[in-house]
């Protein structure tokens, strides 16, 4: 089979659909398939494009064996609203003219936010008579809009519409949570032609370690409880909350707060910590995915903080399946899907969205029971490896690509995918 993504993020990016692309490709290619994507050049999150790719219309190359066309696309810093959408809109362009030379292929994937990467995605697959999987990994434009990224109303329906078009033209929509089902079920797509395919995570660099990073032996060389949260410093973290949490903590001398990651929130965190005098908070930058691993299974508490906003219920954050893989207990502030997981994994505690107190509350019992640590984090490397690993989800994204060329073409694929449908079988 011959597999053409469009995703608009690819290593070096550290971003969690970039990841994603890059290792479920890898699994695919090392089971004989033949993938290629189509991305832009890395420069997410900074806006800067990085040295090896700058001056370039164009470049190929092979990674991991998955062949990799990059084409330019106007940078984006996650501060302009304006440079965001043109950055998208020049690579809808850039993109549709790679594909041109792309080679053949037998189904079309793309990946969503933002939704001018379906739009790319349908139009190669219609016009090469491909089948067309449409992924979304958050609901968009529902969330620019809930967040006020946009407000222009001729913009919104110019986005509303591309929304329909890329759920009615799909031969299959792929949803990474359950809670977005309803969602795309509501915009006329048939309920056999959702499927539910989480993120997952690489069981192998994330896993538990025994020896702590030496960064963070650096940092807090006392022994501290470490809590740490690695991933997006958004509007739709609201992570002012750890900070307001932190600062009634000052006077707890064992426990200290460690956040790992980059986003329009970053300065507004900065500036919170020094006014606050947040002695027991370190905020460091980006990492690469393997520091990130070693950070992770260096802390003794991991947090999701989801904020109170609804759209936030339906979402699986891709964090959480590397604490659990890296078998760290977590809190989990917030509802919805992601507290779900988590409790059915028995992986973690709750606080409620948004409350410094409550979150005070879920550290400070975890950080004084060991023994329940060490059991929720059992808990979560178990489900991480029965349910979480990229070999399944690779399994069952191969299932169902198996499935619509199967479809397209009206014949069996017979022996060929059988043993990738074993991987398939497990199911969150």
């Amino acid at each position: 089979m011959r597999v053409l993504i469009v995703n608009q993020y690819f290593p070096p990016e550290v971003e969690p659909s970039a990841t994603k692309i890059h290792e479920v490709s890898r699994e695919w290619v090392r089971s004989g398939l033949s993938v290629t994507v189509i991305t832009g050049m890395p420069n997410y999150p900074s806006g800067v494009i990085r040295p090896g790719y700058r001056h370039r219309l164009w470049r190929v190359e092979r990674v991991d064996g998955v062949r990799v066309i990059r084409v330019f696309a106007i940078p984006a810093s996650a501060g302009s609203f304006v440079r965001r959408v043109l950055g998208h809109l020049s690579f809808m362009v850039s993109a549709g003219v790679a594909s041109l030379f792309a080679g053949e292929c037998d189904v079309v994937v793309a990946s969503s936010p933002p939704l001018e990467v379906g739009l790319v995605g349908l139009a190669v697959a219609r016009s090469r008579r491909r089948p067309f999987v449409f992924e979304v990994r958050d609901l968009w434009p529902d969330a620019a809009i809930s967040f006020g990224i946009i407000r222009n109303r001729s913009i919104i329906k110019l986005a509303r519409l591309a929304e329909r078009i890329c759920y009615r033209h799909a031969s299959r929509v792929v949803v990474v949570s359950p809670g977005f089902v309803d969602h795309v079920l509501n915009h006329g797509v048939s309920r056999g032609n959702v499927k539910i395919i989480i993120n997952g995570t690489d069981t192998f660099l994330f896993r538990p370690r025994r020896e702590r990073d030496p960064l963070l032996k650096e940092l807090f060389r006392n022994g501290k409880h470490i809590v740490l949260y690695a991933g997006t410093f958004g509007l739709q973290q609201n992570l002012i909350t750890v900070l307001k949490a932190a600062a009634l903590l000052k006077g707890t001398p064992d426990i200290g707060f460690v956040l790992v990651g980059d986003g329009c929130d970053r300065g507004k965190l900065e500036r919170a910590r020094a006014e606050w005098r947040l002695r027991n908070v370190v905020i460091l930058p980006l990492q690469s995915r393997r520091r990130v691993a070693s950070l992770i299974s260096s802390a003794d508490i991991c947090l999701v903080q989801t904020g109170r906003c609804e759209l936030n219920l339906g979402n699986l954050p891709a964090k959480l399946f590397d604490y659990m893989a890296c078998g760290r207990p977590i809190v989990i502030a917030g509802k919805g899907q992601a507290r779900m997981l988590v409790e059915k994994a028995g992986a973690g505690t709750a606080a409620e969205p948004d409350d410094p107190e409550s979150l005070c509350r879920a550290v400070l019992a975890l950080t004084g029971n060991q023994a329940q640590r060490e059991c929720l984090g059992r808990n979560g490397r178990r489900f991480a490896l029965v349910n979480c690993s990229r070999q399944i989800v690779a399994g069952r994204y191969l299932s169902l690509l198996d499935d619509v060329v199967n479809d397209r073409e009206g014949r069996s694929s017979g022996r060929r995918f059988s043993r990738r449908r074993e991987l398939a079988r497990l199911e969150v």
